[in-house]
């Protein structure tokens, strides 16, 4: 998630001047006019069905008011605007958000005002001023929040809504930090400057293209020497709907398979659907679409995905070493049960029928509760975990075959992982998975396809639980992107959406300042210190999209600590969905 940010600059490619720094601002107060003339310069409605505008004939204090309105059909329940607020500003302290709010016409619905404060990957705490709202009062009221940030706050963001139709006007926002009035500080952001320019210019690997089919070779001789000897190569993506990167890392893993005897293929998808595309890749069964269909996740139901299972289909049938295809995630119960129930003898599926049961009812109560992560009861949790413990005690008596056993065990243990999947224990259970499955692996020598926040080494992720296991074994690729579209679900559905265009203030900027089109960063020999990096060594706003439409598609992160080596393509188009 990003603050939006003004850019006001001219760039001439012949005359260097003397560069400006550009500012983050939060405009409080509205002040900020675009080049229309009548529109927020930095602020933005993220919903389709309302519109933002800034009004001068209607204000509570200052020159404008921000005028938010419902559409006569809106194609949404709500409108909302938002901006990102330093979280190292507010952490273990106690704000108080107010705004001035005037509304008129709002039918089934409110106006008001909002603050949230999110951890590494949760929602810490949240404030809103909806019961503060009077459909009777049509003049001007103050609305407020009073919130206590945790010191753990990584993320805050802030904003107002319309919910249903009419219209509101918001004027006045003031922020106080245990008391304090907050004055809005200016952060200085610089375009790099010639010498940086040229640093950096002379550091990156540009690559000839992102077509899979593309038979150079060079660029990516260059690519390997930066990966040496890593046996396990973490190619990360910013958005799970960007076509020019899954293609990309299509062409890197093919390289990586023939060049340098990689045969592991693993994805974040759950296990044991994703084991079962052997059965194409090694054994020509069916269709790639099939399989991609069965995994659950519609990410990796695209063309592109498609295209890489045929190569590795392909290149099974002519070449000696076969290619293995797996995935390490955990998001579901249903593959392993099936699988469990594959293997146990009829008389024994009953144990086996009562875990299934009692895993369904919890989905059916997270799904009403609308919660991504199952919540169990302690009652639940106890049962569930003394039935696969019994389970498990009984599988060696029931599976003597070996091989069969192993497969047993990995599904019960997924089944395990699932009772106490959340968001922190995720990632610690992926990398679980994916050294299991790379002890199993000819060679060990394995490609990881997941999110960037997945493969980064810092958070707690599962690249650092790799990194430190593994040490110079595992390596992080990072991928990013200046400008294009990318699929994702949203207002519109599952579709195609564009991105926005990374401004200044964020690492994108300052790649697509070097003016090449796709490149390689090794970010291992960059010193922080040295001034020549600018603001590259600085903490910045990052790409992070996962499978949804987010309002706000930067974050805040420190670039050179989360990855080895960093890939970026500056403009793509959108994974092409299979449908």
């Amino acid at each position: 998630m990003k603050v939006d940010y003004l850019i006001c600059i001219l760039l001439f490619p012949c005359i260097v001047f003397a560069q400006k720094p550009q500012t983050v601002l939060l405009d409080l107060n509205f002040d900020e006019v675009a080049d229309d003339g009548q529109s927020p310069a930095s602020w933005r409605c993220s919903t389709k069905g309302y519109s933002l505008k800034l009004d001068a004939n209607t204000t509570y204090t200052g020159e404008y008011a921000l005028l938010m309105e419902a559409g006569e059909a809106p194609e949404a329940e709500f409108g909302n605007t938002m901006k990102s607020f330093p979280a190292s500003l507010v952490a273990g302290k106690r704000i108080t958000y107010s705004a001035m709010i005037k509304s008129a016409e709002v039918a089934d619905g409110y106006a008001g005002i909002w603050w949230r404060a999110e951890g590494d990957i949760d929602v810490l705490s949240f404030g809103s001023s909806k019961s503060q709202f009077d459909p009777s009062g049509l003049d001007w009221a103050q609305h407020s929040i009073t919130l206590d940030i945790p010191e753990e706050a990584e993320r805050v963001y802030f904003g107002m809504i319309l919910r249903g139709g009419g219209k509101a006007w918001f004027d006045d926002q003031v922020v106080t930090i245990d008391g304090e009035p907050y004055e809005e500080e200016v952060e200085a952001f610089h375009p790099l400057t010639a010498d940086q320019r040229t640093y950096l210019q002379d550091r990156i690997i540009p690559l000839h293209s992102y077509d899979p089919e593309d038979a150079r070779t060079d660029d990516l001789a260059a690519l390997m020497k930066l990966i040496g000897p890593a046996s396990v190569v973490g190619l990360g993506e910013s958005t799970h709907g960007s076509s020019a990167i899954f293609q990309l890392k299509h062409r890197i893993y093919k390289y990586l398979v023939r060049q340098a005897g990689f045969t592991q293929f693993s994805i974040e998808a759950n296990l044991p659907e994703a084991y079962a595309t052997n059965g194409f890749i090694r054994e020509g069964k069916g269709e790639a679409s099939d399989y991609l269909r069965s995994m659950q996740f519609w990410t990796w139901y695209t063309e592109e995905v498609a295209e890489l299972l045929t190569w590795m289909k392909s290149y099974n049938e002519t070449q000696g070493m076969p290619l293995y295809f797996s995935g390490f995630d955990m998001q579901h119960f249903e593959g392993p049960a099936a699988e469990l129930h594959k293997l146990l003898p009829p008389s024994d599926t009953a144990l086996l029928g009562k875990i299934v049961d009692e895993l369904d009812f919890a989905q059916t109560q997270a799904r009403e509760g609308r919660q991504r992560h199952k919540s169990f009861s302690p009652l639940q949790h106890e049962w569930l975990a003394t039935k696969i413990g019994h389970l498990r005690s009984r599988l060696p008596d029931l599976l003597p075959d070996a091989q069969k056993l192993d497969w047993g065990m990995v599904n019960l243990r997924l089944l395990e992982q699932y009772l106490t999947l959340d968001y922190e224990t995720r990632d610690k259970y992926m990398a679980e998975n994916v050294q299991h499955i790379r002890q199993q692996g000819p060679g060990g020598k394995m490609v990881l396809w997941a999110h960037n926040g997945h493969i980064e080494q810092t958070g707690g992720h599962l690249g650092q639980h790799l990194d430190e296991a593994l040490g110079e074994d595992y390596l992080s690729i990072g991928f990013a992107f200046y400008d294009g579209k990318y699929s994702a679900v949203g207002s519109d559905g599952l579709t195609t959406y564009p991105a926005q265009t990374a401004p200044l203030g964020t690492y994108e900027y300052l790649f697509h300042e070097l003016d090449a089109p796709i490149f390689a960063l090794d970010l291992r020999q960059l010193d922080r210190n040295e001034p020549l990096l600018g603001d590259l060594a600085r903490k910045m706003d990052f790409r992070a999209i996962g499978s949804t439409k987010r309002q706000q598609e930067f974050a805040p992160t420190s670039l050179l600590d989360d990855f080895d080596i960093l890939i970026f393509i500056d403009r793509t188009e959108a994974t092409r969905l299979l449908r």
